[in-house]
């Protein structure tokens, strides 16, 4: 009985060192984070159980990692490229993630309402015809690298880089819907 007493306190003693780690390494993150040119910015805050969605995926990249960074959440990229479209999709079977989907098709078209979430790296006039669509069908955060609305206004904007970009893209604009 004293031996099972033991083990349970070892292992609560663990796992508060885990959970203590785990704040500390965060903490550390975000001040190595903040003094270099590129700091580390929670934009989207994926919670488990929602859906994120980035708007022309390309290769797949950005969703690859995470959706394996965020297990429990799933994961939707859309592009309409047929090439790239394959190559994302080839890469998520090789990862072996099963909370990532590709789709093909077009923006326009796609049914945007099952996310929560959403990222794209698209251009001003792009975004600008996306607007209606996203008052429409979408309750949520979006966050958008370099480009932004003309009609709307961020509720944030947030500088990724001490180098400015020719086109913004040192830029995230961050959209409530």
């Amino acid at each position: 009985m004293a031996h099972v007493l033991l083990i349970i306190v070892f292992l609560l003693q663990l796992l508060l060192l885990g959970a203590l780690s785990f704040f500390i390494v965060r903490a550390l993150v975000q001040i190595v984070s903040d003094r270099t040119d590129v700091p580390f910015v929670r934009t989207l805050d994926i919670r488990p159980g929602e859906t994120v969605c980035e708007l022309g995926s390309g290769d797949g990249g950005f969703l690859l990692w995470c959706a394996s960074m965020y297990p429990s959440s799933e994961f939707m990229g859309i592009e309409r490229n047929p090439l790239l479209h394959y190559y994302a999709s080839w890469r998520r079977r090789r990862a072996g993630l099963k909370n990532l989907s590709f789709v093909r098709g077009n923006l326009f078209d796609t049914d945007l309402s099952c996310a929560q979430k959403m990222y794209a790296y698209l251009l001003n006039p792009v975004m600008d015809r996306l607007l209606p669509k996203f008052q429409r069908e979408f309750h949520g955060r979006l966050a958008s690298r370099a480009f932004r609305f003309k009609a709307k206004q961020p509720v944030s904007t947030i500088e990724l880089s001490l180098k400015k970009g020719w086109h913004g893209e040192h830029l995230l604009h961050i959209y409530d819907f």
